[in-house]
């Protein structure tokens, strides 16, 4: 459930981004300094590339590495208690919590690249083009906040059992 969610959301930023794109100016800022001031633009043309890259490759990625769990020599996965997650017996196991952990990291990842993306549409359709560095800072400390929740849920998770 969490995987379709991830990618319920990667299709949901692309949608946003070629559903609004004909909103956006022809030279798009996309770097703000800390006072919400454009200091970089990208063509709209190339703010799209770089944007579908961009959200396809973060959140794919959490999407991807779980795959490698059952691939890779034990020697090359770093987990707590290496010894104990990576015995055959326990490899599927790994994979499924790693698997679980991963989607909802990409979900999370996705969820604040869209908050981004929506900020960043409506500091280009503002006149002066700027940014709400206060909505983007509170997005960053959630997700801050959030990716730290569920790291430390993870580590828990990778206690061996008794």
């Amino acid at each position: 459930m969490n995987r379709i969610a991830a990618w319920l959301l990667i299709a949901a930023n692309l949608l946003f981004l070629f559903g609004t794109l004909h909103w956006l100016p022809d030279t798009v800022a996309v770097h703000f300094d800390g006072q919400g001031r454009p200091d970089n633009w990208m063509t709209r043309d190339t703010h799209a590339l770089f944007m579908t890259a961009l959200l396809v490759f973060l959140p794919g990625t959490f999407l991807v590495i779980p795959a490698l769990v059952t691939r890779l020599p034990a020697r090359w996965i770093n987990v707590p208690h290496h010894s104990y997650w990576t015995a055959p017996e326990r490899r599927p196991a790994l994979q499924r919590l790693l698997t679980d952990w991963c989607a909802q990291m990409a979900t999370l990842m996705g969820l604040f690249m869209l908050i981004i993306q929506v900020l960043t549409l409506i500091a280009n359709r503002s006149v002066p083009v700027r940014l709400d560095t206060t909505a983007v800072l509170a997005s960053m400390a959630l997700f801050l906040v959030l990716t730290l929740a569920l790291v430390a849920r993870l580590f828990r998770q990778l206690r061996p059992a008794r």
